[in-house]
């Protein structure tokens, strides 16, 4: 049986490929949307990471969540919703997956990295940001902030 949370993000995927949901728009509230899947908020938010992972929409503080102006060529690519392998296992079906290292530095959390990551003020970071293509043009810029105690060797 699929978690309802991964049945919800397909459901409002769909909304989004049929444009019922169109680009640049705002996504109805989770309140809205959790009355509407008879469901709680936490359910609704753990939807919404899902797609946001998929690349179909995006938050803004405040202001609410979005679709993606380029949702149609993204939702193409049939992104896996509930395995996540990494961008090269995700679309080397697609053609040639690279990455480009567009910056990389070691340097002490910031105080929201280190309440979500769980380490000390003195505990360095790998901070680096990565460029992903596909066949040559760019698809997603990925930006990661690891603990070094992570990493092994």
């Amino acid at each position: 049986m699929t978690a309802k949370y991964l049945q919800i993000a397909r459901e409002i995927k769909k909304r989004i490929i049929s444009q019922q949901y169109p680009a640049s728009a705002p996504l109805p509230d989770q309140f809205a949307l959790a009355a509407e899947f008879s469901t709680s908020r936490m359910t609704i938010q753990q939807a919404m990471r899902q797609l946001i992972v998929e690349g179909l929409i995006y938050t803004r503080k405040g202001q609410g969540t979005f679709v993606r102006k380029n949702f149609l060529q993204l939702s193409q690519w049939e992104l896996p919703g509930s395995d996540y392998f990494g961008a090269t296992k995700t679309w080397e079906h697609l053609g040639e997956v690279q990455s480009e290292v567009v910056r990389f530095a070691v340097r002490f959390p910031s105080d929201k990295e280190q309440s979500s990551l769980l380490i000390d003020a003195d505990a360095p970071v790998y901070d680096f940001v990565r460029l992903r293509l596909l066949n040559g043009e760019p698809v997603s810029l990925d930006l990661t902030v690891m603990p070094v105690g992570w990493c092994r060797g």
